[in-house]
């Protein structure tokens, strides 16, 4: 399971320099350790009628925004502003399907969060590749 936080884009075989970037960004953040719960269930409308079914934090994103944030600007510094988002809705995918279900909530699922990584997802396949690891300090 996982939380995307900024997209570097879709490639055939990902470029060895963006790589090395999005490391030169990922070795410059510094962030404490924090914890987030994921309490709501829903469905996103997606293409042709594929809809993701995700889990949503409720309340007290205010750590994961503020990671967000740092990951964003550190981004920027190494030259990847393109791939910043300034804004992102936290959420873990679980599932696609047709079905649409409205937001409820469903017992909690507390996550301790003291790292991040960098992923090529090879699309369409199912497969992820961790291409970088950083530890959160704290």
């Amino acid at each position: 399971m996982h939380v995307s936080l900024h997209g570097l884009g879709d490639y055939a075989g990902i470029p060895q320099r963006l790589v090395e970037v999005t490391r030169k960004a990922g070795d410059a953040v510094r962030q404490p350790a924090f914890d987030i719960t994921f309490d709501r269930v829903l469905s996103f409308n997606g293409k042709n009628g594929k809809r993701a079914f995700v889990m949503r934090p409720g309340t007290s994103i205010a750590a994961l925004s503020e990671f967000h944030r740092a990951l964003g600007s550190s981004m920027k510094s190494a030259g990847l502003a393109r791939c910043a988002v300034p804004r992102f809705t936290p959420h873990m995918t679980l599932l696609y399907d047709r079905q649409s279900v409205p937001e409820r909530t469903v017992e909690a699922v507390c996550w301790h969060v003291d790292g991040f990584v960098l992923i090529h997802s090879l699309l369409n396949r199912g497969r992820h590749v961790h291409l970088a690891r950083w530890q959160l300090n704290g």
